[in-house]
């Protein structure tokens, strides 16, 4: 899906960056620079517009420059229009009004050039008089044209930009600034209440390293969990080795009653050889052994809080060669008495989670549709059963997170980064 979403964002760089390229050539300041030259004004815009999108990719990487780049371009279309639809309802209004208040002067123009006309040259009209009745009688076409020194050119663009830094602007700190989401729920399994805490989606390296994930493993602590679970892509496929076992010493730190639970996303093993992280799988398998933490694949663990975690295998190993065991298989041998909290990175297995009798699944992956035309282009295509948030499915809660950072893009629109804190209420 990520490389035709590259080659998507591509054509759409290379159409929108014409388009601002000769939107822009137009603007007064560039016609001077470019000495009135059309082609020197398109060609130097189009070669500022790719030297600071060369910058950006530098600076951050070709994923984020284009997605900026994308929002300019979107932008700068809207404030066209918005400014094109104003410019016309202006020059109506105004040119209403001025036929409105020259229809005496009209008149008087008409009469003064059938004056002249008649009287011939050597009546002796002054020319101050036959330029005021030339002038008088370009009112009407000045009404039409409109005022000239109020143009799209001169402020759309100007207005795209700020729009653009202001909506990113909001969508980086969306990203950088994680927060905890609550969530109450209700079992008549157990009495008593039991807290979960979720972290999912961490890929250390892409937004915070392994320093930043201490403090906010110590402020998870401070919550007073009962269970702690990562719900898949702790790390990423160019996580440091510096920041993965900082990452799972950090973990050792949490003061979960009952444990910390972890389970594989897609990324967490790596999509290229092991060489090229510069440490292995097994390498964190036993820093995360070593901290404490349960890793699961395809296993259950029954708690003595009442809660029975099982946790899944990833659904990219179906791609592997080792596919996953069914959620109807992983239940089969559980107490069917305990609360059965199930650990699925990715939200796309929700029917059967149901159906196999899971009281709460928690997902992440989605990192809450990450941007708003990926969200709405994703759920039309059908790719995840969820995107973000809570719902329920026959007996069965289901919990997406939008998890604590992504795997490249350093915005969020429409979301946010967060962990996830769900205190669940025993009825019996």
């Amino acid at each position: 899906m990520w490389y035709l979403l590259m080659v998507a964002l591509l054509a759409v760089f290379a159409a929108g960056l014409l388009y601002v390229s000769f939107r822009a050539a137009g603007m007064p300041f560039v016609q001077r620079l470019a000495k009135g030259s059309w082609a020197r004004a398109r060609l130097g815009c189009a070669a500022v517009f790719l030297a600071v999108f060369v910058a950006l990719c530098i600076i951050l990487n070709i994923m984020n420059a284009l997605v900026i780049f994308v929002h300019l371009f979107l932008f700068w279309a809207i404030c066209d229009g918005v400014a094109f639809a104003v410019a016309k309802v202006r020059t109506h209004t105004r040119a209403c009004a001025r036929a409105r208040e020259d229809a005496g002067a009209d008149v008087q123009v008409q009469a003064g050039e059938q004056a002249l006309a008649g009287a011939g040259a050597d009546v002796g009209a002054s020319a101050g008089e036959q330029a005021q009745v030339r002038e008088c009688a370009a009112v009407g076409t000045q009404a039409q044209a409109g005022d000239p020194a109020i143009t799209r050119r001169d402020f759309a663009g100007a207005a795209a930009l700020v729009l653009c830094t202001a909506y990113l602007g909001v969508g980086w700190a969306a990203e950088h600034r994680v927060r905890a989401t609550h969530y109450a729920l209700a079992t008549s399994k157990f009495a008593g209440s039991v807290r979960i805490v979720q972290i999912t989606d961490s890929h250390l390296g892409a937004t915070f390293h392994a320093d930043r994930f201490a403090e906010y493993m110590d402020e998870i602590s401070a919550l007073s969990p009962d269970i702690m679970v990562v719900t898949g892509d702790f790390v990423d496929d160019d996580t440091s080795r510096e920041d993965m076992l900082g990452a799972c010493a950090a973990l050792a730190r949490v003061q979960a009653t009952h444990g910390v639970f972890f389970v594989y996303g897609n990324h967490d093993k790596g999509y290229y050889p092991e060489e090229l992280r510069g440490w292995t799988n097994a390498e964190m398998r036993a820093a995360l052994d070593e901290a404490g933490v349960h890793v699961l694949e395809d296993e259950a663990v029954p708690l003595p809080c009442g809660v029975t975690v099982v946790g899944r295998q990833d659904r990219s190993e179906d791609a592997k060669g080792s596919p996953r065991a069914s959620a109807e298989t992983l239940l089969a041998g559980t107490d069917r008495s305990s609360y059965l909290l199930m650990l699925d990175h990715q939200p796309g297995d929700f029917a059967r989670e149901a159906a196999a009798g899971a009281d709460l699944v928690l997902c992440g992956h989605t990192h809450g549709g990450q941007l708003i035309p990926l969200r709405l282009i994703g759920g039309t295509l059908g790719i995840n059963d969820a995107w973000y948030g809570h719902e329920r499915r026959r007996s069965t809660d289901f919990i997406v997170s939008s998890g604590m950072s992504n795997w490249s893009l350093q915005f969020k629109t429409g979301c946010f980064s967060e962990f996830v804190i769900i205190d669940l209420a025993g009825t019996r």
